[in-house]
C-alpha cells in the first residue's frame, strides 16, 4: 500500500467509502486529504483501500447524454392529453352525431381529428325528470 501515497485513493470502512489523495499509512491509521479537509482513519475500521479509478470524460459524456434525453423525453410526449381521455376517438372524419373536440391530441396522428359523440339536446316539448306533465294555471 506504499505505493499508493500521493494518488487518488478510496478508503472503504463498515461506515463510509471516503475519496481523496493518499497521505500517509502506519499501522495505525490512514491520513487522506479530501475535498472537505483532512480524514484520518484507524485501520481497525478499515475494509479496503484502493486506487481510485479515473472515469474517461468521453465515456461520461456517451452515458450522461442518453440520460437526459430519458428524462426529458416524458415531459416532452406528455405535454398534451389523449382524445379518449375526454370520451372521444380518434377518426379521419368524425360522423354526422359527432364534434371534433379542438386541440392537438396524443393519441391521433396530425391528419385525425378527436370526434366526441354529440349530447343528445332536450326538445323544448319533451317532460324535464321531476316534471309531472300537468301544466297548472296561476
Amino acid at each position: 500500500m506504499i505505493e499508493l501515497v500521493g494518488t487518488m485513493v478510496e478508503v472503504g470502512t463498515v461506515e463510509a467509502v471516503y475519496e481523496g489523495k493518499l497521505v500517509e499509512i502506519n499501522e495505525y491509521e490512514v491520513h487522506l486529504e479530501s475535498a472537505s479537509g483532512w480524514v484520518v482513519i484507524p485501520m481497525d475500521r478499515i475494509a479496503f483501500v484502493r486506487k481510485k479509478e479515473r472515469i474517461d470524460p468521453m465515456t461520461l459524456r456517451r452515458t450522461i447524454f442518453p440520460l437526459c434525453l430519458l428524462l426529458l423525453l416524458p415531459a416532452m410526449v406528455y405535454g398534451g392529453e389523449e382524445c379518449a381521455m375526454v370520451g372521444g376517438i380518434c377518426r379521419d372524419a368524425c360522423a354526422a352525431d359527432e364534434y371534433a373536440e379542438a386541440g392537438a391530441f396524443l393519441d391521433c396522428t396530425e391528419k385525425q381529428e378527436c370526434c366526441v359523440k354529440k349530447e343528445a339536446q332536450p326538445a323544448k316539448d319533451a317532460p324535464q325528470p321531476g316534471d309531472t306533465g300537468r301544466k297548472d294555471k296561476e
